[in-house]
C-alpha cells in the first residue's frame, strides 16, 4: 500500500515555558533513514523522523513528487505544546503511483509552533529503474537425491546484485556467492555466481520445485528455471532407547 504508518510520538518535556519556547527561531529537523538506493517495481519503505524540541511540531507534510505531480504520503497537524518528535514509515509503491522510469523525490515540509513559524523543507531524489535483472543457468544438469546437496552455477545480468541464489517452492532460499569465492586460484567473470543448496529429507520431487531467483539493488526481481533431477529416497525409522 502507498502511504505512511505512524510508529512513534514524543511529547515536549517540561522545563522551558511555552511562551519563551514560541520565541525560538530554530526550524524543525528531519531525518530520512533506511532509504533504498533507488526505486524499482516493488514497494519500498523509507523511515522518517521529524523533531522540534523548542516550540514543538505544528505541521508535517510528505509527498513523493515526479514531473511536478505530488503523491501525498503524510499530512499531519499537531496541537500547540504537545509533540516534539514524530516518526513514520513511508510506504512507496512506484507502480501503484504510476511512476515512470527516471527519478522522483521525497519532499518533507515541517513547521513548528514558534511565533515565526520556523519551517524546514527536505528533499531527496531517487532514481527509478523498472528493468528486470536476468539469471542464466550455466550448469547443464543437476542430478541429486533427497537428503543430499547440489551446486548450480549461473550468470547474472542487470543492476548490482542484492541477492541471488536458489529458491524452493517450500519458501527456502539458498544464497549464492561469486564463483571466485569457490576457487580463488582461478580468474572468473565478475557476473558468474554459484549456489550450494541442500535437498531436504522432506523435499518431494513430485510436488516441490527449485528455481534461480535474483534481486537487484532497486528491488527488481526475476526467476529462471534450471535443469535438475531429484531422486526420492526413503529414510528408515530408528528407535533409540534412553537410559
Amino acid at each position: 500500500a502507498t502511504g505512511a504508518i505512524l510508529y512513534g510520538v514524543s511529547s515536549l518535556q517540561a522545563g522551558t515555558p511555552l511562551g519563551l519556547a514560541r520565541l525560538e527561531r530554530v526550524a524543525p529537523a528531519t531525518t530520512l533513514s533506511a532509504t533504498p538506493t533507488g526505486l524499482g517495481t516493488k514497494p519500498a519503505t523509507i523511515a522518517l523522523s521529524v523533531q522540534d524540541s523548542g516550540a514543538g511540531l505544528a505541521r508535517v507534510s510528505v509527498a513523493l513528487v515526479q514531473d511536478g505531480k505530488p503523491h501525498t504520503l503524510v499530512e499531519r497537524s499537531y496541537e500547540m505544546g504537545g509533540v516534539a518528535r514524530d516518526e513514520f514509515e513511508l510506504n512507496v509503491d512506484p507502480q501503484a503511483m504510476r511512476l515512470h522510469e527516471g527519478s522522483a523525490s521525497i519532499e518533507v515540509s515541517a513547521t513548528d509552533h514558534s511565533l515565526w513559524a520556523n519551517a524546514a523543507l527536505t528533499r531527496r531524489e531517487y532514481p527509478i529503474d523498472f528493468t528486470s535483472p536476468r539469471a542464466e543457468p550455466l550448469t547443464p544438469q543437476q542430478n541429486g537425491t533427497v537428503g543430499g546437496a547440489e551446486l548450480v552455477v549461473f550468470r547474472y545480468k542487470g543492476r548490482p546484485l542484492a541477492a541471488g541464489g536458489v529458491e524452493s517452492s517450500t519458501g527456502a532460499f539458498y544464497s549464492g556467492l561469486p564463483l571466485s569465492a569457490f576457487d580463488s586460484t582461478e580468474s572468473f567473470p565478475s557476473d558468474t555466481f554459484f549456489a550450494l543448496f541442500p535437498i531436504p529429507y522432506d523435499f518431494s520431487p513430485a510436488k516441490d520445485s527449485l528455481r534461480l531467483a535474483v534481486k537487484d539493488d532497486f528491488g527488481n526481481t526475476a526467476e529462471a528455471p534450471f535443469n535438475y533431477r531429484i531422486a526420492p529416497k526413503s529414510f528408515p525409522d530408528v528407535e533409540m532407547g534412553m537410559g
